[in-house]
């Protein structure tokens, strides 16, 4: 019976980026997910203070669950095989989602307050340096500029998408490490009443209070995570197979109309992880954890009605201004990751005004 956390440490290990053509490395990945699982699972827990309360669930997958799970790899390999072959609206069909959707995990967040997302955006762009953003420059690219979107793992060319960041250190890394100092930094906040109903595309690794039920149906969600999870090889190529089911993904859950759409979008793990920031990111996996939220219409200029209703956000700021604005940058704390830059900036914005974009 194989362990939990062998189980993660396998899924990083085969979405690695390693040289194969990407149809060799999902059906690797899959073949050896399913043999992995085969003979069970069981989770307990990573020596944590927060594992006192797991309930230590096993499960044993009976015939239907293997029989299951093979089929939602079989629709998986055969819709990239789809996609790859330019027969692209045989992937909308394939039952990868359409048989599968109810057996998703999904994360609902409701607005309290309290939880904060992060968006950055270089202040450097096409030779031209900006010395000030506004609330809205921080929000998706306005309809008028679509031509300017690439394909981004959750989002299609130039069909706008509002990413965020659960840290500054995720949004950093996103993008590129780029210089800091060249960075403009907001803030998000849902605004009190709504929320968001997300697809849950996060390899977990604490499973707290789940139990044997909740680790089969995790694992039956398992594949599609992984199909979505791979890093890809290379930043410099146009079209990136790595992103062909993410973006799958989006348009299933956009080719519903603004009212009768049931996800709001994505909740998912960065692939920009590296070990030397390995302390940083600590137990706290939100750190490392994105959001994807594609328009619910779409305009001829502006920004999107239903996103802006939805969030309130910061005046943008950078590391460099806030630094300038006191004559100490900084906290003392016994906690390695409290005395980073990332954290600092966190408090910062957290004290600062939330307004809607046109303010």
């Amino acid at each position: 019976m194989l362990d939990y956390r062998d189980l993660v440490k396998n899924i990083y290990e085969w979405t690695q980026a390693d040289g194969r053509v990407f149809t060799e490395r999902l059906q690797n990945a899959l073949e050896k997910y399913c043999e992995c699982v085969s003979d069970g699972v069981k989770y307990e827990g990573y020596g944590d203070t927060n594992d006192l309360l797991s309930l230590n669930p096993v499960y044993h997958p009976d015939k239907k669950f293997k029989r299951d799970l093979k089929k939602l790899c079989e629709y998986i390999q055969r819709t990239y095989s789809d996609y790859n072959n330019g027969t692209i609206a045989k992937c909308i069909e394939n039952k990868w989602w359409r048989k599968y959707k109810d057996k998703w995990r999904y994360e609902r967040v409701n607005a309290n307050g309290i939880t904060t997302y992060y968006r950055m955006r270089s202040k450097v762009e096409g030779g031209k340096i900006y010395k000030t953003f506004k609330r809205k420059d921080l929000f998706h690219t306005p309809y008028e500029k679509r031509e300017l979107i690439k394909s981004y793992r959750y989002s299609m060319i130039g069909m706008p998408c509002l990413y965020l960041g659960c840290s500054i250190y995720v949004c950093w890394e996103e993008m590129r490490r780029a210089n800091i100092n060249n960075l403009m930094i907001a803030a998000f906040r849902l605004k009190d009443g709504e929320k968001l109903n997300l697809l849950d595309l996060r390899i977990q690794r604490d499973l707290g209070q789940a139990t044997s039920s909740d680790l089969k149906e995790y694992l039956m969600a398992l594949p599609l995570i992984i199909a979505c999870s791979f890093k890809t090889q290379s930043d410099e190529g146009i079209y990136k197979p790595e992103y062909v089911f993410p973006q799958l993904v989006m348009h299933m859950i956009v080719k519903d109309s603004a009212s009768k759409r049931t996800i709001d979008g994505v909740i998912y793990d960065t692939t920009q992880q590296e070990e030397d920031f390995k302390n940083y990111i600590g137990h706290d996996l939100r750190v490392i954890e994105n959001i994807a939220i594609p328009v619910y219409e779409v305009a001829d200029k502006g920004y999107c009605s239903r996103l802006s209703e939805m969030f309130s956000l910061t005046q943008p700021t950078t590391s460099e201004y806030e630094a300038n604005k006191e004559s100490v940058f900084g906290i003392a704390s016994d906690r390695q990751e409290e005395n980073t830059l990332f954290y600092i900036l966190e408090e910062r914005l957290r004290e600062m005004d939330f307004a809607s974009i046109n303010e």
